[in-house]
């Protein structure tokens, strides 16, 4: 005998044939009572039109029967596909490293377990590019500093020599000097 490799399908597979089962007991127990009314002048003879009618609500109750157990049985897949649903659009929308229940050892099981690898995986390629931004932030706020206060300086002592306002030529000198070294120090 072949076996499934695929367990969910192998599960949808077994809730159809339960529910299968339990429609054909469901349509069997109508038949029998129907057999037994008769038989106890319950019910009186049936036209063509009231048999007919009597095999419809059979079947209708035996479609039903299956539909309802079939969906009971399928109601925790369903569910926890829903959870996946709604987990995966909040990942969309930015609740990164949100990790979904595992519940069992199918694929809706291994795809949760993808999703989670996959929001964590992405939280943290997020947080990487969250601190290379705070660190290039902070290198331009550094070199900015780091520029602009020799710059100030240079631009200061310029200033002075502009306007003349230097006592000998030995500060003038100095002045120069101070620009040269602090020009050289950027």
């Amino acid at each position: 005998m072949r076996k499934f490799g695929n367990k969910l399908v192998a599960k949808l597979l077994g809730a159809i044939a339960i529910s299968f089962l339990v429609s054909l007991g469901m349509m069997a127990l109508i038949i029998l009572s129907n057999v037994y009314l008769q038989k106890m002048n319950y019910l009186k003879e049936f036209s063509i039109r009231s048999s007919y009618f009597m095999i419809l609500l059979q079947f209708s109750a035996a479609i039903l029967t299956f539909i309802a157990v079939f969906f009971i049985m399928a109601r925790k897949k369903i569910l926890y596909l829903k959870l996946i649903t709604e987990s995966v659009h909040h990942i969309a929308n930015g609740k990164l490293g949100l990790t979904i229940r595992i519940e069992s050892r199918d694929e809706l099981t291994r795809l949760a377990q993808n999703i989670n690898d996959m929001s964590k995986e992405l939280e943290k390629k997020f947080e990487h590019e969250r601190q290379l931004e705070r660190s290039k932030s902070e290198l331009i706020s550094n070199v900015s500093h780091d520029l602009r206060t020799p710059l100030t300086s240079i631009i200061g002592y310029l200033d002075l020599l502009k306007k003349g306002q230097y006592d000998s030529k030995a500060q003038f000198q100095e002045y120069l000097q101070t620009i040269d070294s602090k020009s050289q120090r950027l």
